[in-house]
């Protein structure tokens, strides 16, 4: 090996021993090569194997069709209301009323109403009676909304409750 220069080693190569097998081993190895079996080629194996794999795609396949035809019979319909008389909203008049009293009640007693508790929930019924006036003529005008509906009756109660702490104050 050393002599042939198309065979060319690294230096740290050159310096290993060197080992040549003896004759017989290649001889062994040329037996046991005779001596194992060819593996065959059987077409039918492969056949059958498509023809399963084939049959698996094929149901998978008319199943997946199937439901999505199920699926797709549903229909999605919609229909539109019109009212034929606008929804009035009647404001209670006992709240008007109780309001009236108030005013009644600050021109005798001016000494209860120049608190700064009462001044606060005075100013909180006036803004309630003002959002529930923009509200109730908002409704009558236009065909009522229900989240508009729920709104103004959750002014009158803002109302209610705000009159209820003013008459607790006088």
């Amino acid at each position: 090996m050393k002599d042939n220069p198309e065979n060319k080693q690294p230096k740290w190569a050159q310096n290993l021993p060197q080992y040549t097998p003896p004759a017989s081993s290649w001889e062994v190895i040329e037996s046991e090569l005779r001596r194992t079996k060819s593996v065959r080629f059987e077409p039918r194996a492969w056949w059958l194997a498509a023809a399963s794999v084939a049959l698996v795609v094929l149901v998978v396949g008319v199943f997946g069709w199937w439901t999505t035809q199920q699926t797709n019979t549903e229909k999605i319909t919609y229909s539109e209301e019109k009212l034929t008389k606008p929804l009035t909203i009647n404001a209670s008049q006992s709240l008007e009323s109780q309001s009236a009293q108030i005013e009644a009640y600050c021109i005798k007693r001016a000494d209860v109403c120049q608190k700064p508790e009462f001044k606060n929930l005075k100013q909180q019924l006036d803004q309630l009676n003002a959002a529930h006036q923009e509200l109730k003529t908002v409704i009558e005008t236009y065909n009522p909304d229900p989240n508009l509906v729920a709104q103004f009756v959750q002014i009158d109660s803002d109302r209610t409750d705000v009159l209820r702490k003013i008459f607790e104050e006088i």
